[in-house]
C-alpha cells in the first residue's frame, strides 16, 4: 500500500537467496511513484546489497536501473531494475462523488422495483425466489411452539438437512401486514431457525421483499472474512501448492503456525478491515517461511482485495535461474462469509439450487 513498507525474502533451506524491501508514495497525479528500495542478493558465493531511490511512472514496463554490480575476478554480476504499477480497486470510504458499495446496492434495488412496477405486461408472471429475513420475522414463534400454527398459519414438515430446515411456516399474513403485495395463489414459507424465506409470487412482491431484506445482510456477519493464500509454480505446466485459508473478524488478527521436523516453522498472520456494504477489504499480512516447493518465502505486506473472492491480488511472483527457469506466484483473496441463509441469498448459484430443492420438497407434500 502507498505509504507503507513491504519486505520480501526467498530462502532455500537456511540460505537467504534474495531480499527486497520497498517503501513508496504515489504522487497527486496518480501516476508518479516515488520508491525507496533496498535489495540483497546472493550471486554465486558473493552477497550484493544496494539501496537507492527511484522516481517511476505508473505501468512503465522497463522501469529504471537501480544499480549494476560486477566482479571482474569471479565473473559474478547483478543488475537491479525497478518498475511499479498502481492497482486500483473500489474505495472503502464513500463520498458524494465516489459512492461505495452500499449506495450502489440501494440504487440497484430501487431500479429493480421501479422496473417491476412499470412493466405490467410481465409483473404478474409468478416465480419463486429465496430471501433471508433474520430479524423482521424473529418475533414469530419457533416451529416447535404449541402456538405456532395459530400465530403464524400452517406448519408443514419438510426435511432439508443441507439447509438445516426441518419445517416451514406459512407467513403470508405477516407479509401482508408488512405491505408486501401478495395475491391469491401466492405462497410464502419461512424457517425461523435459519431466516430462510421462500416466496412464490409476482415480481412486485418479490422486488419489495428483496428491498426489505437487503439492509439485513450487514448486521448479521458482514464483517467476517475468509482470507486465502494461493501459490503455484509454472514450469511451464502449472503445479499448485497447498492453499492456506483463515477466518477473521474485521479489525481482528488471525495467526497460525505449521511446524515440521528439520524445517523452519511456517507462520501466517493477518488482520483485515471490511464492512458488508463495501466491495473491498484492507489487509495487513505477515508470512514467515511460506512453503513454495523447494524454497520458502517470507513477506510483510499490505493489500486491498475485492471481498467477493474474485480477482486475487498477486503479492509476489518471480523467476530465477536457481529455480530452473520456472516462475512462482503467491496471491491473496478475501471473501465475506455470512450466516448460512445469507450465503444462499447472496450466491446466485447456491440460491438457484436451494430454490429447486425447496420447490421439490413443497411439491412432494402437495404444496
Amino acid at each position: 500500500r502507498a505509504g507503507q513498507r513491504t519486505k520480501f525474502e526467498r530462502h532455500r533451506g537456511e540460505k537467504l537467496l534474495e531480499q527486497e524491501e520497498v517503501e513508496l508514495t504515489v504522487g497527486e497525479d496518480g501516476a508518479t511513484i516515488d520508491v525507496n528500495s533496498t535489495v540483497e542478493f546472493m550471486v554465486e558465493d558473493r552477497k550484493v546489497t544496494a539501496a537507492g531511490q527511484s522516481l517511476l511512472h505508473d505501468g512503465d514496463p522497463d522501469g529504471l536501473l537501480l544499480c549494476a554490480v560486477a566482479d571482474k575476478t569471479r565473473g559474478a554480476s547483478l543488475e537491479v531494475q525497478v518498475a511499479a504499477k498502481v492497482l486500483r480497486l473500489p474505495p472503502l470510504d464513500e463520498s458524494p462523488t465516489q459512492p461505495g458499495g452500499s449506495q450502489q446496492l440501494v440504487a440497484q434495488e430501487i431500479n429493480r422495483m421501479l422496473i417491476a412496477l412499470e412493466s405490467p405486461q410481465t409483473s404478474q408472471v409468478k416465480f419463486g425466489d429465496l430471501h433471508c429475513y433474520p430479524f423482521l420475522l424473529t418475533s414469530l414463534p419457533a416451529p416447535d411452539s404449541p402456538t405456532a400454527p395459530e400465530a403464524t398459519g400452517e406448519r408443514i414438515e419438510i426435511k432439508l438437512p443441507q439447509y438445516h430446515v426441518d419445517a416451514l411456516l406459512d407467513v403470508r399474513k405477516q407479509l401482508l401486514r408488512l405491505k408486501v403485495p401478495l395475491q391469491d395463489g401466492d405462497s410464502a414459507w419461512y424457517h425461523p431457525g435459519t431466516g430462510i424465506l421462500y416466496a412464490h409470487a409476482a415480481e412486485p412482491a418479490l422486488a419489495l421483499l428483496a428491498g426489505q431484506t437487503a439492509d439485513q445482510y450487514y448486521p448479521l456477519g458482514g464483517n467476517q472474512l475468509h482470507v486465502s493464500f494461493a501459490s503455484w509454480e509454472e514450469k511451464p505446466e502449472r503445479v499448485e501448492f497447498a492453499t492456506r485459508v483463515g477466518m477473521v473478524r474485521t479489525g481482528q488478527k488471525f495467526s497460525s503456525t505449521s511446524e515440521a521436523t528439520r524445517q523452519k516453522p511456517e507462520s501466517i498472520e493477518f488482520e483485515v478491515w471490511a464492512e458488508g456494504s463495501h466491495p473491498a477489504a484492507d489487509l495487513n499480512m505477515s508470512l514467515g517461511a511460506f512453503n513454495m516447493g523447494d524454497e520458502t518465502w517470507t513477506l510483510n505486506a499490505q493489500a486491498r482485495t475485492l471481498s467477493d473472492g474474485t480477482a486475487p491480488v498477486t503479492l509476489a511472483s518471480g523467476m530465477a535461474k536457481d529455480t530452473g527457469g520456472s516462475r512462482k506466484f503467491l496471491t491473496v483473496s478475501s471473501k465475506l462469509r455470512w450466516h448460512l441463509a445469507l450465503d444462499l441469498a447472496r450466491d446466485p448459484a447456491r440460491k438457484a439450487t436451494a430454490i429447486k430443492d425447496i420447490e421439490a420438497a413443497l411439491k412432494a407434500v402437495g404444496r
